[in-house]
């Protein structure tokens, strides 16, 4: 009688990738809460952003930077599903890419909108807080 193994291929680490999509997101949705709400207490009153209809400011809405957030870690997580199908190494171009999208995400705080301070920063906070929960996940659980 012999101890024979019996292993099962997985598909390329895509469940592994969708697990840590999905792990990645909620966890840098969260995070980004905790941003918004400790930024909001700091602040001593809401978040303001410019009122679309040009009628000054109003309270910014929770809803916005996470629902951001969540595109934002879907899309990466789709990002980096294409590029373990396509490169030889997939870590080291993620994160060039990965640095390269959050630099160019601090370029509309470049431009004056007229956004105040506290926003301003809550927002920058909330890029770096995104990318260094969301890309060590998918690194991690999604080789």
């Amino acid at each position: 009688m012999s101890n024979a193994t019996i292993t099962r291929d997985k598909p390329h680490g895509k469940g592994n990738l969708l697990t840590a999509g999905a792990i990645a997101t909620v966890t840098a949705a969260l995070g980004n809460l905790v941003v918004f709400y400790l930024a909001a207490a700091i602040n001593g009153g809401p978040l303001m952003v410019p009122d679309p209809s040009g009628a000054g400011m109003m309270p910014a809405m929770v809803a916005v930077p996470v629902i951001f957030t969540a595109v934002m870690i879907i899309g990466a997580t789709l990002v980096f599903a294409l590029i373990k199908r396509r490169s030889a190494q997939p870590v080291r171009l993620f994160l060039i890419i990965s640095l390269v999208v959050l630099l160019l995400s601090y370029l509309p705080f470049l431009v004056p909108i007229g956004l105040p301070t506290a926003t301003a920063v809550a927002f920058a906070i909330m890029h770096i807080v995104a990318a260094g929960i969301a890309v060590p996940i998918l690194i991690a659980m999604g080789r």
